[in-house]
């Protein structure tokens, strides 16, 4: 393969085409905007992707300059297997070492890594400055945020049908309102998106990451989870804060549904029975017991381990319910269904039309 571009001074190349990167046989790239060696290619000038970029396995790939520019992708860029594609520039001062002839640098402005398009694979994406460890410097007016922002689609896996691992790094990392997270999940492994806002060296900031926009799920290969499984989906070096904004997950046998866990570091997707709030496999009596005597109240006891979504007990609840009795039980459970319909009716009226949240 071999790359060509003419620029000149602080000129920017863009991409709106293919570009692969094969670390088997990489030929001399050597020209003004990228250069490359063994496993390891890198440019001076590539500041936008709107076509393809395709790292290969177990590749290096660098981006950026000594002014300020920020790298944007609108278009696609797929990191395989052990690749780092790393983007942005800084600007900085050529400094004189003092007693010797050497020339340094000292950084005093970092730009950003965003990205409304696609950021894919199963390598790492990242920030360039955050993997030098530019740090912010106190004798300066000048901070260096070194974020990376998504606000299009990060997608984890390999090629379609195929999971993995994407790994994004920045000092900052921003998941914008219009962002969504693609999870699969296989018989034969799970999509998961790390998050790492630790620096390569200096203190880190130790920023955690606020989650936002969309999470989008998909079964492949008519894969079918069991109650119980549980699958980490995303996860952060240093924390998350909120929750996604909307949950899209598909429908699976048995009246089954993911519950969306949001731990310290984690999220997980977790199987349950809708209904079964005692979580013992069945939605009879007792889980009927348990929305009555708890109907209208804001918390539930320690009995109720499952499918309280709140803010109060009430028709999201019963809907769960309803939508389920008589699951795992051998006989049709006491109370018979119209008596059962009857309980369900009088409560709806109390609240009139039940809220929705996703699932």
């Amino acid at each position: 393969i071999e790359l060509r571009c003419e620029t000149s001074g602080t000129d920017m190349f863009s991409s709106t085409g293919v570009i692969e990167v094969i670390p088997d046989g990489l030929p001399g790239v050597g020209f003004a905007a990228i250069s490359s060696s063994f496993g390891h290619s890198r440019s001076h000038g590539f500041s936008q992707n709107s076509g393809t970029f395709i790292l290969g396995e177990g590749h290096d790939f660098t981006s950026g300059s000594f002014v300020s520019t920020d790298f944007t992708n609108t278009g696609t860029i797929i990191v395989e297997s052990g690749s780092v594609f790393a983007a942005a520039g800084y600007e900085a001062i050529f400094i004189s070492v003092q007693g010797s002839n050497s020339i340094g640098i000292r950084p005093f402005r970092s730009s950003d890594f965003r990205s409304t398009g696609i950021l894919a694979g199963t390598g790492t994406i990242a920030n360039k400055n955050s993997l030098l460890g530019i740090e912010n410097n106190p004798a300066t007016s000048y901070t260096h945020d070194e974020v990376l922002e998504s606000d299009g689609v990060l997608a984890p896996g390999a090629t379609p049908g195929d999971t993995g691992t994407l790994t994004l790094v920045g000092r900052d990392i921003v998941l914008g309102d219009s962002n969504t997270v693609q999870i699969d999940l296989a018989a034969s492994g799970v999509d998961q998106l790390v998050l790492d806002t630790t620096t390569n060296f200096g203190p880190s900031d130790l920023n955690p990451v606020a989650l936002n926009g969309d999470l989008s799920v998909a079964l492949l290969g008519g894969f079918s989870p069991a109650i119980g499984d549980t699958f980490i989906v995303v996860s952060a070096v240093n924390g998350l804060l909120g929750e996604f904004d909307t949950i899209v997950s598909p429908s699976f046998g048995g009246g089954l549904a993911f519950d969306v866990v949001y731990n310290a570091t984690t999220v997980e997707l977790v199987v349950t029975l809708p209904g079964d709030f005692n979580d013992d496999g069945k939605v009879d009596n007792t889980d009927l017991n348990l929305l009555l005597s708890n109907w209208g109240e804001s918390s539930v006891p320690p009995e109720w381990t499952n499918g309280f979504t709140g803010p109060i007990v009430d028709n999201e609840e019963l809907n769960a319910l309803l939508l389920n009795w008589g699951f795992g039980t051998a006989t049709a459970p006491v109370p018979e269904p119209g008596a059962l319909m009857l309980a369900a009716l009088g409560l709806a009226t109390l609240v009139g039309i039940s809220r929705r949240r996703p699932a």
